[in-house]
């Protein structure tokens, strides 16, 4: 079954796609390009959860992560191998690009205020049924990037706030 991105229908691979598609004739540089495109494949994989495809019309097994917003989990999907080849400096804007690709209101009450339970417990059964959904998220995306649980930063990310986070520490951390 395929992974929506949209409740119009556009699954997530069309979305990715169609965002890459729009990317190629901008003016830009073209290693900021190629990081920009690196950031558009990983942007919306956390829209694999049960709780964003209920919402936009998919058809999901029941995962048990809270809804919380996609692109807190997009980042647990980033593998290890991808942010250690950037470094630590580009590997905090890239994870930043990611997470933060949306800004809702709602987003101090899920790092600092009263769903930051429900956020700690997203990347807690993420990391319990993960693997899983990295499959269909590998079955989704095809070749266009490599998945994977990225287990040290979701121990990480399920214990501590985001915004402070040391990412030599996850990236050491076993």
């Amino acid at each position: 079954m395929p992974i929506l991105a949209k409740s119009n229908g556009v699954t997530l691979k069309e979305h990715v796609e169609d965002v890459l598609q729009s990317l190629e004739p901008l003016p830009v540089a073209s290693d900021l390009k190629a990081f920009i495109r690196k950031v558009v494949l990983y942007h919306d994989l956390g829209k694999v959860i049960s709780a964003f495809q209920r919402k936009v019309g998919g058809n999901s097994e029941e995962d048990g992560i809270p809804d919380v917003p996609h692109s807190f989990l997009s980042i647990a999907f980033v593998p290890e191998n991808v942010l250690k080849e950037m470094g630590e400096g580009q590997s905090k804007i890239f994870l930043s690009c990611i997470l933060y690709h949306h800004w809702r209101e709602t987003y101090f009450d899920y790092l600092f205020g009263s769903k930051r339970g429900s956020l700690q417990k997203a990347y807690e059964r993420l990391l319990e049924v993960g693997d899983k959904l990295a499959d269909r998220l590998k079955e989704e995306m095809g070749n266009l990037c490599a998945i994977e649980v990225n287990r040290p930063l979701g121990v990480y990310l399920s214990i501590k706030i985001i915004l402070t986070m040391d990412l030599d520490a996850v990236l050491e951390w076993q």
